[in-house]
């Protein structure tokens, strides 16, 4: 099973502490593949915290890896994990993928995009 985490959007703070275009609120797609091509997916948006903006990156110069690394690191901080499963919200998500992966409910099978 493949798993990709995506970033389909990213809201911003236009102007914070002197820090211009502050990333808040991050939209994501998380996408489950077989070897078969079934397709399985969940998405979310996370509240990235701006208090300490010591390590602050223009906007310019984030890359997917590093947002996601985000988005990650804030799902982890936002609850302990499963205590039946040890799984972390990044875990579940991931699981809620895989098994509609598995599943191949028909009417589950979806993408996301715009036509222009």
């Amino acid at each position: 099973m493949n798993i990709v985490w995506k970033i389909i959007n990213i809201e911003w703070i236009q102007n914070l502490n002197g820090n211009e275009k502050v990333a808040k609120n991050v939209h994501f797609w998380v996408e489950a593949t077989d070897e078969d091509g079934h397709m399985g997916y969940t998405w979310g948006s996370v509240q990235l915290d701006v208090e300490d903006l010591e390590e602050f990156v223009p906007y310019a110069e984030l890359t997917e890896t590093k947002v996601i690394s985000w988005v990650q690191q804030a799902l982890i901080n936002m609850q302990e994990p499963n205590p039946v499963t040890g799984l972390t919200l990044v875990g579940e998500l991931e699981n809620q993928a895989i098994t509609m992966c598995e599943e191949q409910d028909p009417l589950r099978v979806r993408g996301i995009g715009v036509p222009w």
